[in-house]
């Protein structure tokens, strides 16, 4: 370890310099978790959202699914009823 930082080791610091570099310390830890917390809890709402449109999305594919085998469905209904009406005079 180097003279001068052995020297201001030795040095006694007053008790109030002490005291503002612990609360300045504790304040920024405090200022810095409240960020954090802030943080993660907008990323945990931007997850549920997401989570949601996902869920939505499937279920939006499984309707056009349906659909389309009712759309099937109605069309061959159609084409038997035209054929129904043709072979009647």
């Amino acid at each position: 370890m180097s003279p001068a930082v052995q020297s201001l080791l030795h040095q006694s610091l007053p008790l109030p310099v002490v005291a503002v570099i612990v609360l300045q310390t504790a304040g920024f830890v405090w200022i810095g978790s409240n960020q954090l917390t802030e943080i993660n809890m907008r990323i945990s709402v931007i997850e549920k959202v997401i989570e949601a449109q996902v869920g939505q999305k499937d279920r939006i594919i499984i309707l056009e699914q349906g659909m389309n085998v009712i759309k099937e469905d109605l069309q061959a209904i159609k084409a038997m009823l035209r054929e129904q009406s043709r072979a009647q005079p």
